[in-house]
């Protein structure tokens, strides 16, 4: 079962990024803390090759200055 302070911190994570990278394909998935799992929320998105896409700095900036302070794993793949 998922922790629904985790569900509401990964909507808000969801939120901002949509709203600082509105052409950016980003998915925000949370999960409850198995023993070995050290990530409760994972942000995925894909960049171009155009390099269109935003950068990991980026995307921490946007969560920090939001105020979420989940764990995060963050995923970006390149196309």
């Amino acid at each position: 079962m998922i922790n629904i302070k985790i569900k509401e911190t990964a909507k808000s994570a969801r939120s901002a990024l949509r709203k600082a990278f509105p052409g950016s394909k980003i998915s925000v998935t949370s999960h409850s803390s198995a023993p070995r799992c050290l990530y409760n929320i994972r942000v995925h998105w894909a960049d171009t090759l155009r390099k269109t896409g935003p950068t990991v700095k980026q995307v921490e900036k946007v969560l920090r200055r939001n105020g979420l302070k989940a764990v995060y794993w963050l995923d970006r793949h390149g196309i």
